[in-house]
C-alpha cells in the first residue's frame, strides 16, 4: 500500500513510492504544510484566507484560497482503495484527513521520548531535523512553528547526549555535541557534554578548550558569563577532582539540578514600608473592584481614574492592588508609570515597566517594599510563562521593550538550561544582538506583540494592569493603550490608569487628542468608565477630614472639623500636610490619653492658605544637611539615586542613604524608597518623592544661575556612574546638559534618545528630541562644528519624518534641503559621508537623478580621498543604482562590479543599518538586471540567487524585500512566472510584516503584471493600486517602469485611450526627471497603442527610435521587442532584420534570453 511522504524539515519535499511529486505554487506549498502540521482539525476557510494572505482584500484571499487549494488536489496522488481522501473540504471548511495514510518528519520530532528510549532510538529522531521548517517561506505563523521546532530539536539532542553519556559512548557524545554547536547557537549542554566526553577519553586539553570555547561564545553572541553548572565542571575538571570513570561532584553528566532562585527572594523580608492611610476613596475603589470583577468574568476593559495632584490617584491605585489580590488570589498585577521628566521623550515607558514586572524584574520594587516577597514569588513563578507567550507572539519585545541578555540571566536562574523555551529565548537574544541598529521595529507590529502576549498570559492568570502618571506619558503609550482597549473585551484584563484632568494637559503635544481618543472610546463601552475624583461635593470633602482624623485617636471637635475644611476644600494631600504642619508647630497637641487635641495657641488665620506655604513650613522643619540633599534630589528629578547625589555633595555614600531612609522617610516622610539595582559592579539606591508637589517646590526655590550648576553637576555624576551605558539614561543626560548650557553634550545626547526613539518605531519622540537638539544649536556660535552637527540632526530628522510624514511631505524635503545647503562649502570628508549617502537616496526616490548623481560623486571622492573601502562600496554602489535608472547601464554595471569586489561580509554586514539596506544585496540585484538587458540571462539569474542567498544570511528584513522584489521583476523577464509570483508573494508577506510599503508597493505590481501574464484581466487592478500607494508615498523612482506594465497589461486587454494616458503621463516623468531606463519600452508601447488604431506610420516611427535608444543603451531584450514589432508591423525588410542580427551578435554564445529565441525564429522563417 502506498504512502505520501512529507519532508518540511529543511525543505519542502512530498513522494510517493520514491517519485517527487510536484506542488509548484508557494501559497499551495504553505497551504499543504499548515494542513498537514494541523492535521485532525478543520479551519475556516476566511480564516486561512487572512492566515496566508494576510495584505490581501478579503476577496482576494478569499480567491488564492481557491485557487492554492486547486492545485494542491491536483498535485497529490490519488487515495489508496478504500482510504480516506487526503483533504477534507466543504464550503466552510478546510483540513487535512487524521487518518489519510501519510508520513511526516515533523511528527517524528514531536514525538515524545520515553523514559526508556535508548541513545540510538533518539538518533533516529533528530536525523529527521534536516534544517529549520520550510526555509525561504517567511510568513508569520511559519516563524513561530519553526522557533518551536528548533526547540524541539534542541531538547531531544540534549536528551540525546545524556543517554550517551549514560551509555558511555564517548566518541558518539563528541560527534553530536559538535552537531548541536555547528547549528549556530551557543547550547551550553553541548558543551558540557564536550568538556565531559573529552574527559573521559583522556584528553584533558581538549576539554579545557572545549570549555574556554563556550566562553568566548557567550561573551560575544550574549554577553554574558557561563552558568555555575559549567563553571563548576570546568573547575573539577581543571583542578583533577573529577575522576575518569566518574560523574561530576554531586550531579549527573549533563543535567545538574536547576539552579537555584535569586537570592534575593531566599532573603528576610525588606524592612516594612510605612502603611498608607487610606480614607474618603471607598465609593471609588468599591467602583473599581467591580470592574475587576466584571473583567475576570472575561470582559476586560479599561478604566480612567482622573484628578489633580494630590487628589488621591496613586493611593487609590495602590490599595486596588493589595485588596483585588487578597480577594482574587490568581490575580497577576502589574504596574507601570509614566516619568515627569523623561515620560514624554521615553517611548513606552509605563508598557516596559509592565513587561518588566511580568518577565520577573521586580527586586527593586520588592526591596523596596512595594512588593512582597509573595508577590515576588508569584511573578517569578510566571518568567516561564511570559517567555514562552514572548517568543510566540511578541519576539521584538525582547531587545526593544525588555533587554534580553538581563532577561536570559533571569531565565538561566529559574530554568534548566534544555528546556525548549530557554534554548528558543538564548536564539531569539542571539539574533536580535546581531540585528542591534537595523531597521526599526513597526509600531503596528510592536502594538499588536504587546496585545498578544497580554492576551496570552490572560488565558491562564486574569491581569489587573496599572498605569500611572499617565499625563507624563508619550504619545506612542497612548496609542498603544487606545490599541489595547480595543482588544481586551474577550478577554480577564483590567487596565486601571491614572491621569490629571485635561487642562493639566499641553495642548501643543499631540497627547490631548489621544487622551480626548481614549475616554471617548471608554465612555462608549461602559458609561461609568472614567471616574473623576475631583468631583466630590462639601459632604465628601467632609467625609474625607472626618475619616483621616479618626484614624488616630483624637478628641477634635466638629468646630475644628469644619473649619478645616474651609481650610483646605477637603484637597486630600493639602488636608494630610497642613495638618502634619500643625503637628510639628504646636498647633496640635496629644492629651494624657494620648489623643490629638487642638493646641491653646492656635490661630487658623496665621495658617498657609494654600499648598505652597504649607511645604515650605514642612522644609524649614529640616537641617541643613537634609536640605542639602533634598535640593540635589530634586534636580535629579521625581525619583532619584542616592550615589548621584553623594557624587555632588562629594559625600559618603551611606550616610546620604542614612539621611534618605532614616530621616527624609521614616521620620520625616518626604520621600520613599523604591529599592536597589546593580548597575555593572555598582549599586543604585532609588528613592522618590512622595509627592512630585515636594520636588518641584524645592527646584523652584532655585534661582536660573544655581540650576544650571546643579544640572551640571547632577549630569556629570550621571555619566560617571553610568559608564558605558549611558544610552539607558539619554534623555535624563540630555535633559541636564541642556538646563546646565552644556549644549554639544545635550545634542549628543538627544540624538542618541532620537536613534533609540527610531529603533522602537517612536518617530514622533525621536522628531521630538531632534527638533529640540536643532533648537539648541541655535545658542551656538556659527561655525563649521555647529553645521557640521546640524547636517546630522536634519538628515536623522529627515529620516523620522519619511516615517512619519511621508516621502512627499513639506518637512522632509526642507530637512533634506538644508541637510544639502550645509554641505555647500564644508570640506569632504567621512564625517560628511552617511549625511551625503542619505541625501543622495531621498534625491533618487524623488526621481531627482542629477541631483543624485552629483552626490554620489561627492560620495565616491570622499571614499577615494580616504581610501577606505567601506565607504568606496556604498559609494560605488549608490552611483551604479543611479545609473542604472538613467538607463547609463555600462556605467553601472562598471560600478556595481566595483562595489560587489569590494565587499567584505565580516567587515561590511553592518552597512545595512547604518545605510538602510546591504550594499552587496543592492548590487547583486541591480547587477542581476543590469546583466539581463545586456542579454546575459543566465549570469542574471545566478546573481539573483546570491542576492537572496546574501539577504538571509545578513538577516536584514528590508535587503530581503529588494531581493525578492528584483528577483520577482527578472523571473517575469525570463519568462518563469511561477517564480515572479512567488517572489512577489512572499516580498508582500515581508513587506506588510515589517512595514515597508515602499517594497509592499512594487510587490503589488509584480504580482498584478503575473496575474496580467497568466490571462487574468484583474491584475490590472493590483497595478493601479500598486501605482497609487506608490503615489501615496512620494516616490517617483521607477514609476515609468511600472506605468509600462500598467499600460502593457491595458492595452492586453484592449483598453488603449487608458494605455496612452497612462504612457503620456510616464513620458513626462522620464522628461522631468531623467529616468530613461525603459524609454525604449515606453516607446515601443506607445507604437503598439498606434497600431491598435491601425495609425501604422506612426507606430513605424515610435518603433524605430525605440530600437535606436534601446541600442544605444546596450538594452539588447528591448532593443529585440522594438526590432521584432517593427518586422511584424512592416511583414519584414532588410534593414529590421539587419538590427535583429546587429542585435544578435551582441549576445554571449547559448544564451536563454527569451526575444532572442524569438527572434532566430523570425530569421528562420524569413525568405
Amino acid at each position: 500500500m502506498s504512502m505520501l511522504e512529507v519532508r518540511l524539515l529543511g525543505t519542502f519535499e512530498l513522494r510517493e513510492e520514491g517519485r517527487a511529486l510536484d506542488v509548484p505554487s508557494r501559497p499551495a506549498q504553505s497551504l499543504f504544510a499548515y494542513l498537514i502540521l494541523n492535521a485532525g482539525s478543520t479551519h475556516r476557510r476566511e480564516r486561512l484566507a487572512g492566515l496566508l494572505w494576510p495584505a490581501s482584500t478579503e476577496e482576494t484571499a478569499r480567491n488564492n484560497l481557491r485557487q492554492a487549494l486547486w492545485r494542491l488536489r491536483k498535485a497529490l496522488p490519488a487515495p489508496a482503495e478504500g482510504g480516506p481522501e487526503f483533504l477534507l473540504a466543504d464550503s466552510f471548511t478546510i483540513g487535512f484527513h487524521p487518518q489519510a495514510r501519510c508520513w511526516l518528519d515533523v511528527s517524528v520530532i514531536e514525538e515524545t521520548p520515553g523514559p526508556t528510549w535508548s541513545a540510538d532510538r533518539l538518533i533516529q529522531a533528530v536525523e529527521v531535523y534536516r534544517g529549520e521548517l520550510l526555509p525561504g517561506f517567511y510568513e508569520d505563523w511559519v516563524v513561530l512553528e519553526r522557533e518551536r521546532l528548533r526547540g524541539l530539536a534542541d531538547s531531544r539532542l540534549h536528551l540525546l547526549l545524556d543517554r550517551l553519556q549514560e551509555e558511555e559512548r564517548w566518541p558518539e557524545a563528541v560527534k553530536w555535541a559538535e552537531h548541536w554547536v555547528a547549528g549556530g547557537e551557543v547550547p551550553e549542554p553541548a558543551y558540557r557534554a564536550l568538556m565531559l566526553a573529552h574527559h573521559r577519553l583522556g584528553d584533558v586539553a581538549a576539554a579545557t578548550a572545549a570549555y574556554q570555547r563556550c566562553v568566548q561564545a557567550l561573551q560575544a553572541e550574549l554577553s554574558v558569563e557561563p552558568s555555575e553548572q559549567t563553571s563548576d565542571l570546568y573547575a573539577q575538571i581543571s583542578s583533577g577532582t573529577l575522576a575518569l570513570g566518574g560523574a561530576p561532584a554531586g550531579a549527573a553528566p549533563a543535567s545538574l539540578s536547576p539552579p537555584p532562585a535569586p537570592a534575593f527572594l531566599a532573603s528576610l523580608e525588606p524592612a516594612p514600608q510605612a502603611a498608607t492611610v487610606f480614607v474618603g476613596r471607598e465609593r471609588a475603589l468599591a467602583q473599581l473592584m467591580e470592574f475587576l470583577r466584571h473583567a475576570i468574568s472575561g470582559r476586560g476593559l479599561t478604566v480612567m481614574v482622573t484628578g489633580e495632584p494630590g487628589i488621591g490617584k496613586t493611593a487609590l491605585l495602590r490599595r486596588l492592588a493589595v485588596q483585588a489580590q487578597a480577594d482574587f488570589p490568581g490575580l497577576i498585577v502589574a504596574s507601570g508609570s509614566g516619568n515627569a521628566l523623561t515620560g514624554i521623550g521615553d517611548p513606552y515607558l509605563p508598557f516596559r515597566d509592565i513587561l518588566g514586572v511580568l518577565t520577573a524584574d521586580v527586586e527593586a520594587k520588592w526591596a523596596g517594599g512595594a512588593i512582597t516577597s509573595g508577590e515576588a514569588r508569584r511573578l517569578w513563578d510566571l518568567l516561564p510563562l511570559t517567555v514562552q507567550a514572548l517568543l510566540a507572539d511578541g519576539p521584538d519585545l525582547i531587545g526593544s521593550f525588555l533587554p534580553g541578555p538581563s532577561l536570559l540571566q533571569r531565565v538561566r536562574a529559574h530554568a534548566q538550561a534544555a528546556e525548549p523555551w530557554v534554548t528558543a529565548l538564548q536564539r531569539l537574544v542571539e539574533r536580535n544582538a546581531l540585528r542591534r541598529g537595523e531597521a526599526p521595529f513597526q509600531q503596528k507590529d510592536l502594538f499588536n506583540q504587546v496585545t498578544k502576549v497580554l492576551q496570552s498570559l490572560a488565558h491562564h492568570h486574569p491581569l489587573l494592569l496599572l498605569l500611572d502618571d499617565l499625563q507624563w506619558s508619550d504619545a506612542e503609550s497612548l496609542g498603544l493603550l487606545f490599541h489595547l482597549t480595543r482588544r481586551i473585551g474577550d478577554h480577564p484584563i483590567l487596565v486601571v490608569c491614572a491621569s490629571r484632568p485635561m487642562e493639566w494637559w499641553d495642548e501643543a503635544q499631540p497627547v490631548p487628542r489621544l487622551l480626548e481618543e481614549i475616554l471617548a472610546e471608554l465612555r462608549l463601552s461602559h458609561s461609568e468608565s472614567v471616574i473623576d475624583l475631583g468631583q466630590r461635593d462639601a459632604d465628601e470633602g467632609q467625609a474625607f477630614i472626618d475619616a483621616f482624623l479618626d484614624t488616630e485617636p483624637n478628641a477634635l471637635n466638629l468646630p475644628f472639623r469644619q473649619e478645616l475644611r474651609r481650610h483646605t476644600g477637603g484637597h486630600p494631600f493639602f488636608t494630610i500636610e497642613l495638618l502634619r504642619a500643625m503637628q510639628a508647630r504646636g498647633d496640635l497637641l496629644r492629651d494624657a490619653a494620648g489623643r490629638w487635641i487642638a493646641g491653646p495657641q492656635l490661630n487658623w488665620e496665621q495658617l498657609p492658605g494654600r499648598v505652597e506655604g504649607v511645604i515650605e513650613e514642612r522644609l524649614q522643619a529640616l537641617g541643613d544637611d537634609l536640605l542639602d540633599v533634598l535640593q540635589v534630589a530634586a534636580v535629579v528629578g521625581e525619583e532619584c539615586i542616592a550615589e548621584v547625589i553623594a557624587h555632588v555633595q562629594a559625600s559618603d555614600v551611606r550616610e546620604v542613604v542614612h539621611l534618605l531612609s532614616d530621616k527624609l522617610d521614616r521620620q520625616f516622610r518626604l520621600v520613599t524608597a523604591l529599592g536597589s539595582r546593580r548597575l555593572g559592579g555598582a549599586r543604585l539606591s532609588i528613592y522618590r518623592f512622595r509627592h512630585i508637589l515636594f520636588q518641584k517646590h524645592l527646584y523652584n526655590r532655585l534661582d536660573v544661575v544655581q540650576r544650571a550648576y546643579m544640572h551640571e553637576s547632577v549630569g556629570d555624576a550621571l555619566e560617571s556612574i553610568y559608564a558605558g551605558l549611558t544610552g539607558e539614561i539619554a534623555v535624563l543626560l540630555a535633559h541636564h546638559f541642556a538646563e546646565s548650557g552644556r549644549v554639544r553634550k545635550a545634542v549628543t545626547y538627544l540624538q542618541q534618545a532620537a536613534e533609540q526613539a527610531r529603533r522602537l518605531s517612536a518617530h514622533a519622540e525621536a522628531v521630538g528630541h531632534l527638533r529640540r537638539a536643532l533648537g539648541l544649536l541655535e545658542t551656538l556660535p556659527e561655525g563649521s562644528e555647529r553645521r557640521r552637527l546640524e547636517l546630522g540632526l536634519q538628515t536623522s530628522l529627515g529620516v523620522s519624518l519619511i516615517a512619519t510624514r511621508g516621502y512627499g511631505a513639506a518637512e522632509v524635503e526642507q530637512a533634506f534641503g538644508r541637510g544639502r545647503e550645509l554641505c555647500r562649502g564644508m570640506p569632504e570628508s567621512p564625517p560628511l559621508f552617511p549625511a551625503l549617502y542619505g541625501l543622495r537616496t531621498f534625491h533618487m526616490v524623488r526621481g531627482e537623478h542629477q541631483a543624485a548623481v552629483e552626490l554620489g560623486q561627492q560620495l565616491l571622492t570622499i571614499a577615494e580621498a580616504v581610501n577606505d573601502p567601506e565607504l568606496l562600496v556604498e559609494a560605488h554602489q549608490a552611483l551604479g543604482t543611479t545609473s542604472f535608472y538613467r538607463g547609463e547601464l555600462a556605467a553601472a554595471k562598471e560600478h556595481l562590479e566595483r562595489g560587489l569586489a569590494l565587499y567584505d561580509l565580516d567587515r561590511d554586514q553592518g552597512h545595512a543599518v547604518r545605510f538602510g539596506q546591504d550594499p552587496a544585496v543592492a548590487c547583486h540585484s541591480y547587477l542581476a538586471w543590469t546583466l539581463w538587458l545586456a542579454g546575459q540571462s543566465t549570469q542574471a539569474a545566478r546573481r539573483t540567487t546570491l542576492a537572496l542567498d546574501l539577504a538571509g544570511r545578513v538577516a536584514h528584513p528590508f535587503s530581503m524585500a529588494l531581493a525578492l522584489i528584483f528577483a520577482g521583476l527578472l523571473a517575469r523577464h525570463r519568462g518563469d512566472l511561477t517564480a515572479a509570483l512567488a517572489h512577489a508573494t512572499s516580498a508582500r508577506s515581508l513587506s506588510s510584516e515589517k512595514g515597508f510599503p515602499f517594497w509592499l508597493a512594487m510587490a503589488t505590481m509584480v504580482q498584478g503584471m503575473v496575474r496580467v501574464d497568466s490571462g487574468d484581466r484583474q491584475g490590472i487592478a493590483h497595478i493601479e493600486q500598486g501605482l497609487a500607494d506608490w503615489q501615496q508615498l512620494g516616490s517617483r523612482l521607477g514609476r515609468p517602469i511600472f506605468q509600462a506594465l500598467l499600460a502593457e497589461a491595458q492595452l492586453k486587454w484592449g483598453q488603449v485611450d487608458q494605455a496612452e494616458v497612462v504612457l503620456d503621463t510616464a513620458l513626462a516623468e522620464v522628461e522631468q526627471s531623467g529616468e530613461r531606463l525603459n524609454l525604449a519600452e515606453l516607446y515601443r508601447l506607445r507604437a503598439a497603442a498606434h497600431a491598435a488604431r491601425a495609425q501604422d506610420e506612426q507606430a513605424g516611427h515610435w518603433l524605430q527610435q525605440a530600437v535606436d535608444i534601446a541600442g544605444s543603451q546596450g538594452a539588447v531584450p528591448y532593443a529585440l521587442r522594438a526590432a521584432l514589432d517593427l518586422w511584424r508591423l512592416r511583414g519584414g525588410g532588410s534593414d529590421v532584420e539587419q538590427t535583429i542580427v546587429a542585435m544578435l551578435e551582441r549576445l554571449p554564445a547559448g544564451t536563454d534570453l527569451a526575444e532572442a529565441q524569438e527572434a532566430r525564429r523570425v530569421l528562420q522563417r524569413s525568405p
